[in-house]
């Protein structure tokens, strides 16, 4: 469906480019002397090299907050340079004939220089970025946290960073010039987390530890996938197969994923097959903020959850990686340019389920998938940051399953997006971005479903859908003071989408059991098209010293065509109690509307119009308490009630199937409203020498109001605990994960039924068997210089538990007796899957 409107979009696209650095010197200004004090280093050498000197520096020397104090003398601009950079203890080197390089100054010992460390006395890490600041000096420590200073006279240093207690050292000479300063960490308001029920996954790439921020990342998920790995976190319950997670009780897709700001749909391998991986290779990622309730005002259009993917960094070095295991097979490259004013990343993986299936059973079909991306970062300016990049996930599915009475499915999915983005620091204490990306969906599906039961179930389906969009968002901040700060905020989309649905659908004897209609014939040809979008507000207050108020309001808008125009207004609030410094308070309450994208009519059910917006009102309450340095203790309590819930379809017995709409069991459901309840508790254990471990325990109700009546959702997982333990050393990882939960609901039915009688059907008003789960990871790394190997085992269902995920009925006649017989049939999940993998860093 490529058209005019694409071209004329990314031209659009691309022109946000051309954005030109915040200081430029005409030729007629090139004898001007230069001023130096309290401006930025990096924005005087940008124009330096204005006036035509070709100057080399590293971000991790000369880093953007670094500035000169003083006025050197005045004279050549090279010695006044020299001088300029020499109070900083940076040094002028040539480089060839021509260029300059901007260094860190050798220590001397002959010179009296003192030199120091500054660690996280939390954790003990390197701190870079701190600044160091003595009478008419100032300079910021290295990435190994290093300073230099070449002033011997010098008796009390003052360091400071955000996000941590300023502090004042004096120099002790009779323990030699050397000085170690540890930290300790503070916050500031906008990192406070105000919010309730956030989690944040930190450092994918690198595999750190920390139940609710790094421990994540260790622990054992199938083919290695970041988003699977959510699925320990309170609130989230899986099916087993699918990575979609159910969110405190709300359906699969009330999940706003986001990437680098850009919002993802359906970003899952196997998207009409359970949604079994993510698209995401995790070594391209840096960070994931997940909320599972009550999430900010600038988050918008879905009602349950937020998962907000930061792609990761590039180090001043180049590197690569190569991966390979029974899974996937992945490959990424990144580096700097420009002496690491910029850095770039390339990553491909490709799915190996259909080499593996063809030598397990050729019989079953050909799945194979593969997703990329890219991305360039640069320093337009002092203040300026542009990223482009692109990201693209693609499926190529034939498959099936003919050992009962037979399923053929095929399905092609192609998703590509490009953006560009511009950050920009006003001044130290505003900031803000602008964002444009185009995305397109090809997708295409065929179907067929050969007598599923009695009576001939034929049906056949042949689903072609694309979509076009073309969305500009963007945030401006500001800090006014320590105790007050607000944000704003905008985004505009224009969609349009074409769906070309067939149908002829004959369902069977037991659609007719369950009073779903037989002989259904559709045809759509459909052309949606409209804009979105919407502004939001905040503000955040520090009343007190213990008290954070975080209020905001957003309005939303969709104007599609088919009978789509509506608008919102969302109002949330959020607070933070710091009771003492072990232990914190947070409330939220908040409405989350959630309106039907246009990728997502249910033409397949029979629905081709939007429906009305859904929304939810959450209320969460939430404790956290630090026992010790090593434990620690978390506990949330919420209560989701959802209006003007949409109208959807379910399989009622068994929805583990290629063609779900096509089943049988499919029924319709039009509730009135929602809702979901429930408590989570969690301690975590974060010990030294590399042991972690975290146990988590939840109860939650999700219900549907059908005919006046309450019933429980499918999905509704009642009790579930998750536990997990993680080693790592430095050649070994050991990783260990349980999970249980009660089984989910199913709808029983008799096992005989008399011909012409509607059975008594009571929608989930049983349960299947319990869930429970053991996954385990083993690595061992080898490390050279500038290489480092790794081999790992991954096992998931490590007891070949057989879980159940739906029931299969038989169905047989006795004409004699004008009887029908139901053999009920446990459908299993996911058996015990091992990947065995190597991955090679260089």
């Amino acid at each position: 469906m490529a058209s005019k409107l694409q071209i004329k979009l990314l031209v659009c696209l691309f022109g946000l480019q051309m954005v030109a650095p915040d200081h430029v010197l005409a030729s007629d200004r090139a004898d001007r002397e230069l001023q130096f004090a309290q401006r930025q280093v990096v924005a005087v050498l940008e124009e330096y090299r204005q006036l035509g000197y070709e100057i080399l520096y590293s971000r991790g020397v000369v880093r953007r907050q670094l500035k000169f104090l003083r006025e050197p003398e005045l004279g050549d601009p090279l010695a006044r340079l020299t001088a300029a950079l020499a109070e900083l203890g940076l040094e002028v080197r040539q480089d060839g004939q021509q260029k300059l390089r901007i260094v860190q100054r050798a220590v001397d010992a002959s010179t009296n220089a003192i030199s120091g460390q500054v660690l996280d006395a939390d954790t003990g890490k390197p701190l870079a970025g701190v600044l160091v600041e003595i009478e008419g000096l100032q300079l910021l420590t290295d990435d190994e946290g290093r300073f230099v200073l070449h002033r011997p006279d010098i008796r009390t240093v003052a360091f400071e960073r955000d996000g941590y207690v300023p502090q004042t050292a004096e120099l002790d000479r009779a323990n030699g010039l050397s000085m170690e300063i540890k930290l300790a960490p503070a916050y500031s308001l906008e990192e406070m987390v105000v919010v309730s029920s956030r989690y944040a996954v930190a450092d994918v790439k690198t595999r750190a530890h920390r139940v609710d921020q790094k421990l994540l990342n260790t622990l054992p998920s199938l083919g290695e996938d970041p988003i699977r790995i959510t699925s320990y976190l309170p609130g989230m319950a899986g099916v087993g197969v699918s990575a979609k997670p159910y969110i405190r009780g709300g359906d699969q897709d009330e999940l706003l994923v986001l990437f680098n700001n850009v919002e993802l749909l359906e970003p899952f391998h196997l998207r009409d097959f359970q949604s079994i991986f993510s698209t995401f290779n995790p070594s391209t990622i840096n960070q994931i903020d997940i909320y599972t309730g009550g999430f900010p005002i600038r988050y918008g259009d879905r009602m349950s959850g937020v998962m907000d993917i930061e792609p990761g960094t590039t180090r001043d070095d180049s590197r690569g990686e190569i991966g390979l295991s029974l899974l996937n097979v992945s490959g990424l490259l990144s580096g700097s340019i420009d002496d690491g004013r910029g850095d770039w990343v390339v990553s491909a993986r490709r799915g190996n389920l259909d080499l593996v299936t063809k030598e397990v059973n050729s019989t079953v079909g050909d799945p194979s998938y593969s997703d990329g991306f890219s991305q360039l970062r640069y320093e337009l300016s002092a203040n300026t940051e542009m990223d482009v990049g692109a990201l693209f996930y693609n499926d190529d599915i034939e498959l099936s399953d003919f050992d009962e009475d037979g399923e053929m499915a095929t399905s092609k999915y192609r998703n590509t997006y490009a953006w560009a983005q511009i950050r920009h620091a006003f001044d130290n204490r505003s900031e803000g971005w602008v964002l444009g990306y185009l995305g397109t969906i090809d997708h295409n599906r065929e179907g067929i479903l050969i007598d599923e039961d009695l009576d001939n179930g034929l049906a056949t389906v042949d689903d072609d859908r694309a979509i076009e969009l073309f969305t500009v968002n963007g945030s401006y901040s500001r800090r006014e003071n320590e105790n007050l700060s607000w944000q704003i905020g905008a985004r505009l989309s224009y969609q349009q989408a074409e769906y070309r649905y067939r149908g002829l659908l004959e369902r069977g004897v037991l659609a007719e059991f369950l009073g779903t209609e037989l002989n259904e014939i559709r045809n759509y040809d459909l052309d949606p098209s409209g804009f979105s979008g919407g502004v939001y507000g905040s503000v955040r207050v520090r009343p007190r010293d213990a008290l954070t108020i975080e209020a905001g309001l957003r309005w939303d808008f969709q104007a599609y065509d088919l009978g789509s125009r509506d608008d919102q207004l969302s109002p949330r609030v959020s607070m933070l109690w710091q009771v003492s410094d072990e232990t914190h308070v947070r409330v939220s309450y908040g409405r989350f509307f959630q309106p039907e994208g246009i990728h997502e009519l249910q033409v397949g059910d029979g629905i081709a119009n939007f429906q009305r917006p859904q929304y939810a009102d959450h209320a969460i309450v939430g404790l956290h308490h630090q026992l010790s340095e090593s434990w620690g203790l978390r506990a949330e309590v919420y209560d989701k009630k959802i209006r003007d819930p949409k109208r959807r379809f379910e399989n009622l017995f068994n929805n583990l199937v290629l063609l779900p709409e096509l089943a049988s069991d499919r029924v319709e459901l039009r509730p009135s409203q929602a809702r979901a309840r429930g408590g989570e508790l969690s301690l975590r254990y974060d010990g030294q020498h590399g042991n972690q471990a975290w146990l988590s325990v939840s109860y939650g109700k999700a219900e549907d109001k059908i005919a006046g009546e309450w019933q429980r959702r499918t999905w509704d997982q009642g009790t579930s605990l998750t536990s997990g333990y993680t080693y790592q050393s430095d050649r070994w990882r050991v990783a260990l994960a349980i999970a249980w939960h009660d089984g989910w609901r199913t709808t029983p039915l008799p096992r005989q039924i008399s011909e012409g009688v509607m059975p008594d059907v009571v929608r989930n008003s049983g349960r299947l068997k319990d869930y429970f789960t053991l996954d385990f990871e083993v690595s061992r790394r080898w490390s050279w210089p500038g290489h480092e190997l790794e081999l790992f085992l991954e096992v998931t269902n490590g007891l070949s538990r057989r879980n159940v995920g739906g029931i299969e009925y038989d169905v047989e006649e006795d004409e004699d007796l004008g009887l029908f017989s139901l053999e009920p049939q446990a459908e299993t999940l996911m058996p015990l899957v091992p990947s065995l993998g190597i991955r090679w860093q260089f």
